[in-house]
């Protein structure tokens, strides 16, 4: 039901989602263009700078960018972004269903520049997705399925000290979901032509923050599950919500604003927000300074709860 409705806030007929959101490159010469837009009801008109028309639209805070070009509109989006060619289309209607003025010559830039193109957007998030999954059901339902078999009582009987053998639980989990990240980077890499811009040391730190976030959260999700079914659950109702609101396959920027303050918030939002901007901006260490040491404390704090309240059999 909640995810129900949070889709329903997204994608329902008075949703701020159905709005083409429009970067408008504003020009010295006075003209009445950009009032034209301003009178489609469904655009939501930001006025941008080149440099910033571009980075709102790699940030997926755009879909389209329109300049002028004389007494021409250029569109500019990528062709393979479906949700950007339709508001192509549907401005390219409205403003051609003008009768009162003369009509506007409209032409089309298809955006080709890695780190523009849908894809660029898609692959950090997909990479993001990537390691919550491996953490959450890697981790987390591994221990579930652990105190089922009773292994968990079996562990305690021996000496070894349980935070060695919850550290060994992430340990292994960083490896496979490291190898898994490289699997999907080298596959948009050679197939797409996705690379990454900024430095690779902040694409590790985000990395090593985000598999210590999740694998807290997933300690504390299944320190008291005692069945499968509960374990499911729990996992499900972090991993559902997040993986449809935080920004994966589109941005959550056309959710209400009220939404979007928290959602940009949310750990998996952080985590593919930032390696988004080291992709597809070139961000250095400091500027994903911050945001992992978010994503680490929230760790911290998962894993010391869920150690405290950990039920070993």
């Amino acid at each position: 039901m909640a995810l129900a409705a949070v889709l329903g806030f997204a994608f329902s007929k008075s949703s701020p989602e159905k709005e083409i959101r429009v970067a408008w490159v504003s020009s010295d010469q006075p003209n009445d263009l950009n009032e034209r837009l301003r009178e489609i009801s469904t655009v939501r008109l930001s006025m941008a700078t080149e440099s910033e028309a571009l980075t709102l639209l790699k940030r997926g805070k755009v879909d389209i960018i329109i300049r002028q070009l004389g007494d021409s509109l250029v569109f500019a989006y990528d062709p393979q972004h479906e949700a950007a060619h339709q508001a192509a289309l549907q401005i390219e209607l409205s403003l051609l269903k003008g009768t009162n003025t003369v009509q506007i010559p409209l032409k089309r830039e298809v955006i080709k520049q890695s780190g523009m193109r849908y894809i660029d957007f898609l692959i950090p998030g997909l990479l993001a997705m990537g390691i919550m999954n491996s953490c959450l059901w890697g981790i987390g339902y591994t221990l579930i399925d652990y105190r089922i078999k009773k292994l968990l009582r079996r562990m305690v009987a021996t000496p070894m000290p349980k935070t060695t053998f919850l550290a060994s639980q992430l340990i292994t989990r960083g490896l496979i979901a490291a190898f898994e990240f490289m699997v999907v980077y080298l596959f948009a890499y050679f197939l797409f032509g996705v690379v990454v811009q900024g430095n690779w040391l902040a694409i590790l730190v985000l990395f090593a923050s985000g598999i210590f976030a999740f694998s807290g959260m997933a300690v504390l999700i299944a320190s008291r599950a005692a069945n499968s079914q509960i374990g499911n659950g729990l996992i499900n109702a972090v991993y559902l919500p997040m993986s449809i609101v935080s920004g994966i396959f589109f941005s959550y920027q056309g959710f209400p604003d009220w939404m979007v303050s928290i959602i940009q918030w949310l750990p998996l939002s952080l985590l593919a927000d930032h390696i988004r901007m080291v992709f597809n901006e070139g961000a250095s260490l400091d500027q994903v300074a911050f945001p992992s040491l978010l994503l680490g404390m929230l760790g911290l704090i998962c894993l010391s709860l869920g150690l405290k309240i950990f039920k070993w059999y």
